[in-house]
């Protein structure tokens, strides 16, 4: 038997070397793509929070506008009832756009049609000049499965939404 050569342990190094290098950068870019998906849902997050916010904001002006009497809590409920209609149109076309989680979805899509069945809301939503809150009207006119988003749920599920 023959000792092994020079050439011999250093082709032998450099083979684990080049296996052990490779498996770190392999580890490297799945950590890197954990990383990217994490911060992916992030920006959903603070998209959606934003909306949450804009939400609420809505609600306290519609809560407000009790407090006032005749024309003026008529005309405060009414701009408040139409942002909540914008806020609602842009919620839909974030989904259309697919920056929104199916969760997240879900519950805006049930608070629409919650609002929307108020004969207040629904007034309103049809006094809405031709054009305008097309999503919103479609809403009102479909059963189930009212759905702004053109892709397909396997892809949405893929992206991370």
């Amino acid at each position: 038997m023959t000792e092994p050569s020079w050439a011999d342990a250093l082709a032998a190094w450099s083979a684990f070397a080049s296996a052990f290098f490779g498996a770190i950068a392999l580890a490297a870019v799945f950590y890197v793509g954990h990383q990217l998906r994490l911060q992916r849902t992030q920006l959903h997050r603070d998209l959606e929070n934003l909306y949450l916010e804009r939400y609420w904001s809505i609600w306290d002006r519609i809560a407000e506008s009790e407090f006032y009497r005749g024309e003026e809590a008529g005309r405060r409920r009414t701009v408040a009832i139409h942002a909540y209609l914008r806020l609602s149109e842009d919620q839909c076309d974030l989904r259309a756009a697919d920056r929104v989680t199916n969760a997240t979805w879900q519950d805006w899509l049930d608070g629409m049609r919650t609002q929307l069945a108020d004969p207040e809301f629904r007034a309103q939503l049809a006094a809405s000049p031709d054009g305008q809150m097309t999503n919103l009207k479609k809403l009102v006119t479909t059963e189930n499965g009212f759905e702004p988003s053109v892709t397909s749920a396997k892809v949405r599920q893929r992206r991370g939404l």
